[in-house]
């Protein structure tokens, strides 16, 4: 489901032709000396901006099976460290060394520091929420917890008592569970790259404080209100088409 910022962002543009087209209707009444905000200027912002919303569309839609693969490999990461942190604890390792350990264990899991200290319940598997208004920040956490991973792991390798009988947490476990984390990381890059890029450019063509879709819409109806009386029923047609910047 799109969140509510991106589809704000579509109504902006449809509200925007909306508005174009009510103008038009206006005939000769509608004759502005700002070159901004003669029909085709209007015309080709529109085309610009729609162009726009449309590429951040498809951009995000390329996007989503390789995110939610990503999200899928971490899914699991937050209930089998606190399984391997529970079985260190068990062997009874230097205080010092476990809470080095759990310290690590916690970014791994995304545990707030503001959080109890106590370890995880065993059920629970914490994973970033989307943040589809900054994909970059999603994506530096899940970097982060990759990272933190890999420190774990080499915390363990040091301490030759971890030797634990379940597979799923041995050394070679976790290496195995690093290695297809950080490469679902390092390729998730260039995908969503074009996701940042197709939203700055959207965010350009509907919201630069000069030239952007509802800077013209705010002067057409400026406009429109001078033409006509404030309580005219045709600019209350332009002035009852809203706006929002959900930048």
């Amino acid at each position: 489901m799109a969140s509510k910022s991106e589809t704000g962002h579509a109504v902006n543009v449809a509200n925007f032709k909306l508005l174009l087209d009510t103008v038009k209707s206006y005939g000769a009444d509608y004759k502005p000396t700002n070159p901004k905000l003669l029909l085709p200027a209007l015309t080709a912002k529109y085309a610009t901006a729609s162009a726009a919303q449309d590429t951040i569309n498809k951009a995000e839609q390329q996007a989503k099976d390789p995110t939610a693969q990503r999200e899928a490999l971490f899914k699991p990461l937050g209930k089998l460290i606190t399984k391997s942190l529970n079985y260190f604890k068990s062997c009874s390792p230097l205080t010092t060394t476990f809470h080095n350990a759990k310290s690590l264990a916690d970014r791994v899991r995304a545990v707030s520091k503001h959080k109890a200290s106590t370890p995880l319940p065993a059920t629970s598997t914490p994973t970033p929420p989307p943040d589809h208004k900054n994909i970059s920040t999603s994506h530096a956490s899940y970097v982060m917890r990759a990272d933190a991973l890999d420190s774990y792991i080499k915390l363990l390798k040091a301490q030759p008592i971890y030797v634990p009988n379940e597979a799923d947490i041995s050394i070679t476990a976790l290496e195995t569970m690093y290695t297809s984390l950080k490469a679902a990381n390092d390729t998730i890059g260039d995908i969503i790259l074009p996701v940042s890029n197709a939203r700055i450019a959207r965010n350009q063509a509907l919201y630069h404080p000069e030239d952007g879709l509802l800077k013209a819409a705010e002067l057409i109806k400026v406009y429109v209100k001078g033409i006509y009386e404030a309580t005219s029923p045709k600019t209350k047609l332009v002035t009852k088409i809203k706006f929002r910047d959900v930048q």
